[in-house]
């Protein structure tokens, strides 16, 4: 649980401001449904295109 905190803001420090709000929005809104660990993973960059995020429900303790 730990290291997926620190992985969490570690993306949230190289995201965008818009990236960052809706990342928050995403996570409250899925940990408010589920009570599921929520972790984070990168989409491979695509030319001229930003970091996207996307986040994945993981079935966990």
């Amino acid at each position: 649980m730990e290291y997926i905190k620190m992985k969490f803001e570690n993306l949230l420090q190289t995201a965008s401001k818009e990236s960052k709000k809706k990342i928050k929005k995403e996570l409250l809104y899925k940990s408010l449904m589920k009570s599921k660990i929520l972790l984070l993973y990168l989409r491979p960059k695509k030319k001229n295109e930003k970091k996207r995020f996307h986040i994945w429900n993981i079935y966990g303790t």
